[in-house]
């Protein structure tokens, strides 16, 4: 539906990594739990600095028996016996997503947490407390989380910087929302806790395989990780053959000249002075088949269908292409806006991941690009692919999908998000976006 023009990221060739740690641990007295409950309800990862924590620790007697540290992987409550969260420990940290093992003791809940996706420092929390509010409560207190926003420590958050500003919130490793006691199985329990309150696939490192379960018609795919930041995930053969006919065939007759989303200081240009392909959107009530990938979608992103926009169908011809720029809207960007700044509640949602399928290989170009892979230099210009020597490049492949993150852990707009489509060299590139929203999106857009 809406698009708009933004900015840039960086490699060469898809891949992926990860890496962190610290651990919480917290006893209370509680009867026995019913069984796990497989509630089917998602949201998104977090992590944290460690300086914070350090803050916390000198505040705590080290004899406080509600309150003791280890640096080693000696501890004098259970072992990890039961939990396989080390895994998912990730080589780099990760920024608002915490692992953890939670645990039934005879005397209650054990909890031991990994900061920011590590394993090189881990903590003990031991308390008292009878109800799932006052583990989320302990937990909030001894890992120094604001209930919303950003780690408690990092100092007052600049009312202008753009952040989702959701509560911090818990899943199971396959995305499933952890929000009572209910939702904890007897015995041990991986968990990731979010500071951005999302489910956000943990990337752990390049070339990281993750099954993913319970997609609509497929069952189960592989999807691998081709970068740790921005953190971005391909999958083969998502789409069947037959669906992306279908959707070039409804789509052709209905492309016209693709549009952007201007900013404030872009008003009055032209549009194909970033993007040069043409468009269609495809509304998914119209069509069974589009509805069945709507739910893939779903299943694949761990996010509601009502989270996402209707698909926008891409067509490039030779030479077209579309300059880097970025799926997020950032307010501070489209200040004199209101339609824009009323979409995103001036900042309280946003689209906060992309899946772009492709329908159709490509003979030569066409190629996704992340000029800002690792940290790279930020480009813009899509008619110069070749220059942009450390950007990852996802060249397209039928039926492939590459799922890419625009909000970061913690909730803050991911600068090296930034993406284009370089130039079609030979042949024509056939794509697709489904962009999914940290909210409810589908009423407000008039897809309900």
């Amino acid at each position: 539906m809406l698009q708009h023009r933004l900015i840039g990221t960086n490699k060469s060739d898809c891949v992926k990594n990860l890496h962190g740690s610290l651990a919480i641990v917290v006893v209370g007295t509680l009867g026995a739990l019913a069984s796990y409950l497989a509630g089917y309800f998602w949201r998104n990862e977090a992590v944290t600095p460690l300086d914070s924590y350090k803050r916390i620790l000198s505040t705590v007697s080290p004899h406080d028996s509600a309150f003791r540290t280890e640096q080693n992987s000696t501890v004098s409550g259970p072992s990890l016996a039961g939990c396989s969260i080390s895994t998912l420990f990730a080589d780099e940290p990760v920024h608002g997503m915490h692992l953890g093992c939670i645990q039934h003791t005879p005397t209650g809940l054990y909890a031991t947490m990994f900061m920011d996706g590590q394993n090189h420092t881990r903590r003990e929390v031991i308390a008292s407390m009878n109800d799932f509010q006052g583990l989320r409560t302990l937990l909030g207190d001894r890992l120094g989380l604001a209930p919303v926003g950003r780690r408690n420590g990092e100092g007052p958050r600049d009312k202008e910087t753009p952040n989702t500003q959701k509560p911090w919130s818990m899943f199971s490793p396959q995305g499933i929302a952890i929000d009572s006691l209910l939702d904890l199985q007897e015995g041990a329990n991986d968990v990731l806790l979010y500071e951005g309150g999302k489910f956000i696939w943990p990337g752990v490192r390049e070339g990281y395989v993750t099954q993913v379960t319970a997609l609509d018609r497929l069952g189960s795919v592989k999807m691998q990780t081709l970068s740790m930041s921005p953190l971005v995930f391909s999958v083969e053969n998502f789409l069947l053959p037959e669906e992306c006919t279908y959707i070039r065939d409804v789509a052709e007759p209905h492309m016209r000249q693709s549009g952007v989303k201007l900013m404030d200081h872009d008003k009055g240009k032209a549009a194909t002075d970033w993007r040069t392909s043409s468009t269609h959107f495809l509304a998914s009530k119209h069509h069974a088949r589009i509805q069945s990938v709507d739910r893939r979608v779903a299943g694949l992103t761990r996010q509601p269908v009502s989270h996402q926009e209707d698909v926008q169908v891409l067509r490039y011809e030779s030479t077209q292409r579309y300059d880097a720029h970025h799926d997020f809207f950032d307010r501070r960007l489209y200040a004199r806006d209101p339609d824009t700044l009323k979409l995103i509640d001036n900042g309280k949602r946003n689209r906060m991941a992309t899946v772009l399928w492709y329908l159709s290989d490509v003979l030569q170009g066409g190629e996704t690009i992340f000029p800002r892979y690792k940290g790279g230099e930020i480009s813009y210009d899509s008619r110069h692919c070749e220059g942009m020597k450390g950007a990852l490049r996802c060249p397209p492949k039928e039926g492939s999908v590459i799922i890419f993150y625009s909000l970061l852990p913690n909730g803050d707009l991911d600068d090296r998000s930034l993406h284009g489509s370089c130039a079609v060299k030979h042949g024509v590139k056939w794509a697709a976006n489904k962009w999914i929203w940290s909210d409810e999106i589908a009423p407000i857009l008039g897809r309900a």
